[in-house]
């Protein structure tokens, strides 16, 4: 037996979540999404998709309640996704998420095509550059964001070249070396 975040047990056997997310649990929601730290998220199709074109829950599909969608981002990243989706006051300040935060959640909206929130995520990736200029011309790069990549990189000067080779595939390191 293994305690949740609520202080209840559960048999660790099961594929059930741990925890309810309590800001995400609409009684008529279609869609439950389970992140990789067992947090359950009760969620609507429908929000799903007019902000993304390829959230994996298929339009039209029968959808069971008692069969979740499990994703790989954890519960702290997909809360800020979803709040995004349901654009209600307060949203959260992706000024004010830590660096390894916000990078989750931009390449969480990138990954599932959240239009508005990848825009709003750039923006805020950028704040960044002279902090985590390794990380964000790799964004910038794995985004095909050309424009941000000229901006991020006069901020990688001072990058030592075995440590660009670590960081970098083949193709941004000769980008990035020339």
């Amino acid at each position: 037996m293994s305690n949740d975040k609520s202080g209840s047990s559960m048999d660790t056997e099961t594929e059930d979540p741990v925890y309810h997310d309590p800001e995400f649990q609409a009684p008529d929601a279609d869609v439950c999404i389970v992140s990789s730290d067992d947090i359950l998220f009760r969620v609507h199709s429908t929000n799903l998709r007019v902000h993304s074109s390829i959230f994996p829950v298929v339009s039209g599909s029968s959808i069971n309640l008692d069969d979740p969608v499990r994703m790989s981002e954890r519960g702290d990243v997909l809360r800020v996704v979803f709040k995004y989706i349901y654009p209600e006051p307060p949203l959260p300040n992706l000024g004010m998420l830590p660096f390894r935060t916000l990078e989750e959640v931009a390449t969480t909206a990138d990954k599932y095509q959240f239009l508005a929130l990848m825009q709003l995520c750039d923006r805020y990736m950028e704040d960044h550059a002279e902090a985590h200029p390794a990380a964000l011309l790799k964004y910038a790069y794995l985004r095909n964001e050309d424009a941000m990549l000229d901006r991020i990189a006069p901020h990688t000067i001072s990058l030592e070249v075995f440590d660009a080779a670590q960081q970098f595939d083949s193709v941004l390191f000769k980008r990035w070396a020339s």
